[in-house]
């Protein structure tokens, strides 16, 4: 497939590739480029659609949040990571514990189902679910669900990330009045 970037609005393609009239609550692009993930509100299904040839190839019951959820995928694809959603949230830096759901992106079975987590990342193998709750970063074998280790980061919050040769995590932490004392702008 050849992918070129927009360069002004009129360059771009509307079609509707569900065929529903359900609000869309979160999309993402596959790391292949071949899929689409649309995740809808108040309950109803998330869309895997062939990008290429404009079509639903499956249509799975998960995530059933009334305000629909966030959609990302794994680094190799394998999995859908869905991010429970509230209409009334519209900053992603607030400071909320809600539900994660990771689903198996072929056969729409859900994995894992995480509530009261901060994010929720799948490791570049895609062996884990690196899992943030309070100031605990979690490591959840995929296949059967338990922590194989966890360790905590003090003032820890919001968000993480992983590094895509999975050896580095960086964790968003609430900076303290000492390290707000040296910026100038917080004096």
């Amino acid at each position: 497939m050849n992918v070129k970037a927009q360069k002004i609005n009129a360059e771009y393609e509307r079609f509707n590739a569900t065929g529903d009239k359900y609000i869309q609550s979160g999309l993402a692009m596959s790391p292949d480029r071949k899929y689409i993930a649309v995740a809808t509100t108040q309950s109803y299904p998330l869309y895997i659609i062939d990008y290429v040839n404009r079509k639903v190839i499956n249509k799975f019951d998960v995530g059933n949040w009334y305000a629909g959820s966030r959609v990302s995928w794994s680094a190799g694809g394998k999995y859908v990571i869905l991010q429970q959603l509230y209409y009334h949230d519209f900053s992603k830096n607030k400071d909320r514990e809600v539900s994660f759901e990771i689903v198996d992106a072929a056969s729409g079975r859900s994995v894992l189902r995480l509530d009261k987590y901060h994010d929720v990342k799948i490791s570049p193998d895609e062996q884990h679910a690196i899992a943030l709750s309070g100031n605990t970063i979690e490591f959840r074998n995929l296949s059967n669900g338990k922590v194989e280790r966890s360790f905590s980061v003090g003032d820890a919050t919001n968000s993480l990330s992983i590094s895509p040769d999975g050896k580095t995590i960086a964790v968003s932490e609430k900076p303290g009045d000492k390290f707000l004392s040296t910026d100038p702008q917080f004096r």
